[in-house]
């Protein structure tokens, strides 16, 4: 499909959708990047993701964190890949509110995070 655009370049986004969960793969090209290896690129970051069992891909699970921080009680999400960025979020999360967080999985691999919230009274 050809779309009107600014750029030269050539973009891929592929779109995954599950019974729960939607999630987006992309590869931007570049002067010199064949458009065959931006379509490459953005089907292998989906193939990986859907090679394993997490339910969250390894952007959006550092995202949820600070949602699930703040929704109070319990929550409990699955992540396909354990990142640096996943535990920094957490890190400086907890710098600023006492939720626990507990993180099951090596980096790098599929792992599962467990939030205990922190719950506001209501005004």
């Amino acid at each position: 499909m050809d779309a009107p655009s600014g750029g030269r370049g050539t973009y891929v986004f592929v779109l995954a959708e599950f019974e729960n969960v939607n999630a987006g793969f992309t590869s931007l090209g570049a002067r010199g990047k064949r458009a065959e290896t931006v379509g490459s690129d953005a089907a292998e970051s989906f193939l990986q993701y859907a090679g394993r069992r997490g339910a969250l891909d390894r952007h959006l699970s550092d995202q949820v964190v600070l949602f699930a921080a703040l929704a109070g009680g319990t929550s409990i999400f699955t992540a396909s890949e354990v990142t640096r960025h996943l535990l920094a979020n957490i890190h400086v999360i907890g710098k600023f509110l006492p939720a626990r967080f507990h993180v099951e999985g090596a980096l790098g691999g599929e792992g599962s995070v467990r939030v205990e919230g922190v719950s506001f009274p209501k005004p």
